[in-house]
């Protein structure tokens, strides 16, 4: 364990707002603010992703804090540490813009770094609204002896500090962020939480698409003037939801937004928040999970048009094939076309970039019962060992339906990268979607070239979701 840690409250703010950090340390440490940007994916190598090169630290101000620190009680996950000693205060710089950021805390022995999300401006607000996946990360996180995986316990507080344990479970831990975001120690299943979603907001950024991040939190709550955003963006694993975050997303589609799903896995477990907002409830273990949304009506895929069927891809991947044409289907992207052939999400100890192909990890479909409702545009095909397979559609036969479980004997098939619904399931968009369009297009002709997007962020779909003109 680091001879420092710590985290910070509330989670996230805006320009000219406040958040309290509580810090563990025997002696005195200094703190700096940084964020994390993306290397030239052309020179980045699978290497430099086992060895977590791939990320560049820029210090953000010249300001360093000069602390001296003390060693604070530890907690259980369902404990928030409300006894740590605050160990400052920091008021967000009204020129930082809208992303995750870190406060690195070093103390001549260790370094550990503690992960804020800035919201936007309140007057100042981007086209794109990326939710951070908070509840997944809470769920994974290990520190207090357990994590969700655990199957221990079913309460888990965000006021606590990130495991840095994972290098005791190489392939799959129980935690799910080390105390580096870029992670020094680089199990598999640290890509599919900050490191990750650092992955996709640093090539939206570079790309020019300005966004605004808010963590499932504020989503929560929710965020006021919500329809002033034109798309929702998922990044990577947002798989724990509330029963006011189903509803927000349900409103904000049916008034015209739209959807932009870069995960996988996601809206599958519902959750409760304490009524201080400090802890997240879970529902039975995670063998026994006893509240997934599809078994309490709520189908995900009436939301998403796919759903979470297994992990049998679990460290393989495959490129996705465009199968079918729509609008988008013009001068580079045409049917048959193969793309996200490599990217960043290799395995541990991966030795090459095509081992982090496109499709692969935790794997989303189409099923019988809402599959007519979207349009598929194009899947993975490929073959994979354990049964599983790439189907040539994922509407055929073989699926059944039981109390709003899916059941797959074929095993892994069919992954969507594209879908659309129809009018049939929200009203026609009033919005002009060229901002959307071209958010799209971006994404699938990166595909053909440029790792970070060729792997789409574990567990690795694109689905875009909106009401057909």
């Amino acid at each position: 364990m680091a001879s420092i840690q710590g985290f910070c409250w509330p989670l996230s703010a805006a320009p000219g707002e406040s958040i309290n950090f509580y810090i563990s340390a025997a002696g005195n440490y200094t703190v700096k603010f940084v964020r994390l940007a993306n290397n030239d994916p052309t020179k980045v190598t699978a290497a430099d992703i086992c060895n977590s090169e791939e990320m560049s630290e820029h210090l953000l101000t010249d300001i360093v804090l000069n602390l001296t620190g003390s060693p604070q009680p530890n907690h259980t996950p369902d404990e928030p540490c409300l006894d740590w000693e605050l160990s400052f205060t920091w008021i967000i710089p009204t020129d930082w813009i809208s992303g995750i950021y870190a406060a690195k805390c070093a103390d001549g022995a260790s370094i550990f770094y503690i992960n804020f999300i800035v919201n936007p401006d309140r007057a100042k607000r981007n086209p794109l609204l990326v939710l951070a996946s908070v509840n997944t990360l809470n769920a994974y996180n290990s520190w207090g002896g357990y994590s969700r995986d655990g199957n221990i316990g079913e309460d888990f507080t965000y006021c606590r500090a990130k495991s840095d344990d994972e290098s005791q479970h190489p392939r799959l831990p129980q935690s799910i962020d080390t105390t580096d975001p870029v992670l020094t120690l680089v199990p598999f299943n640290s890509r599919h939480l900050t490191r990750a979603e650092l992955w996709v907001l640093n090539w939206m950024q570079e790309q020019g698409f300005a966004y605004d991040v808010y963590t499932d939190l504020d989503w929560h709550y929710p965020i006021d003037s919500i329809d002033d955003y034109e798309s929702l963006v998922l990044n990577t694993h947002s798989e724990y939801w509330t029963l006011e975050m189903y509803r927000a997303r349900e409103k904000f589609l049916f008034n015209g937004g739209n959807l932009i799903y870069l995960g996988g896995n996601a809206i599958y477990e519902h959750v409760e928040i304490s009524s201080d907002g400090l802890t997240m409830r879970c529902f039975g273990k995670i063998v026994h999970q006893a509240n997934l949304f599809r078994n309490i009506g709520m189908l995900e895929d009436s939301l998403l048009g796919i759903r979470y069927v297994n992990n049998l891809a679990l460290q393989l991947g495959g490129p996705y094939t465009i199968r079918y044409k729509n609008r988008f289907c013009t001068g580079n992207i045409f049917v048959g076309k193969v793309i996200g052939t490599r990217g960043w999400n290799i395995p541990v100890n991966g030795t090459g970039l095509e081992q982090g192909a496109a499709s692969g990890w935790e794997t989303d479909r189409m099923n019988l019962a809402t599959g007519p409702l979207v349009n598929l545009f194009a899947e993975d095909l490929t073959v994979y060992p354990n049964g599983g397979q790439g189907a040539s559609s994922p509407l055929e036969s073989g699926t059944e339906q039981q109390f709003g479980r899916e059941l797959d004997p074929s095993g892994c098939r069919g992954r969507c990268l594209i879908a659309f619904s129809r009018v049939t399931l929200f009203q026609p968009s009033s919005r002009v979607l060229s901002k959307f369009e071209c958010f799209f297009i971006t994404v699938i002709e990166s595909c053909q070239y440029h790792p970070i997007m060729s792997h789409l962020c574990s567990p690795l779909q694109t689905h875009l979701l909106t009401p057909q003109k």
